[in-house]
């Protein structure tokens, strides 16, 4: 379900439409994930995020926040219980949320509540990044982290992927860039090329990387 290779047509689309490095390889390891049924997101926005351009959904998903800036987002404090029926949803999806919850336990148990059985979490955050307080920001993951928390919350991980992976990537991605978005993208392969060549030769490369994105079932 996910991917770690790069599609290039969609790190340059991503590079055109303005989105960070991190965000363009998010979106690269999401692209081939396929949902159906009754979802739920965790954290949205609103009911438009960009991510879902990259993912195959089929059916209804409800949005939800810890600020509802539209009727069609249910407000939902992620430190408290959750006011959802419980084995409601075929699967839920939260991006760049656990980081910012600091009762993360809770959010885990209530998300495994309201899932139905073999129901799906798709979870994502991101690991080297710069302090970015939306509501609070709290923490950064390992990915071995990740697994123990959800196992421990009742889950068992099918899928747990780094993106982003390599220092030079890494570098450039706090550091943002050049500007002109046509320019970003060749700088982008130039960076996954010479991380791919890295790893080779300095082991521990692979060791920085931007974020995770895990497949857990209930």
């Amino acid at each position: 379900m996910l991917e770690t290779t790069i599609n290039n047509i969609l790190l340059k689309k991503d590079a055109l439409l303005g989105n960070s490095f991190q965000r363009a390889l998010h979106n690269n390891a999401i692209r081939n994930v396929v949902l159906s049924g009754l979802g739920v997101d965790l954290g949205a926005k609103n009911e438009d995020s960009p991510y879902y351009d990259y993912m195959s959904i089929n059916g209804e998903v409800h949005f939800t926040d810890y600020n509802a800036c539209s009727e069609n987002i249910m407000q939902i404090d992620f430190e408290q219980s959750f006011d959802i029926d419980s084995e409601k949803y075929d699967y839920a999806i939260a991006f760049n949320v656990l980081e910012h919850v600091f009762n993360y336990n809770n959010f885990l148990t209530e998300t495994f509540r309201i899932l139905k059985n073999d129901g799906l979490l798709i979870l994502q955050v991101p690991f080297i990044k710069e302090y970015h307080p939306d509501h609070q920001d709290y923490f950064r993951y390992t990915h071995t982290c990740l697994e123990k928390i959800l196992n421990n919350n009742g889950f068992d991980v099918i899928e747990n992927v780094n993106y982003g992976v390599g220092a030079i990537s890494n570098a450039i991605n706090i550091g943002r860039g050049p500007k002109p978005r046509w320019l970003r993208y060749y700088y982008w392969r130039a960076c996954v090329w010479i991380d791919k060549k890295l790893s080779k030769y300095y082991k521990v490369n692979p060791n920085f990387y931007m974020g995770s994105v895990i497949v857990a079932k209930k």
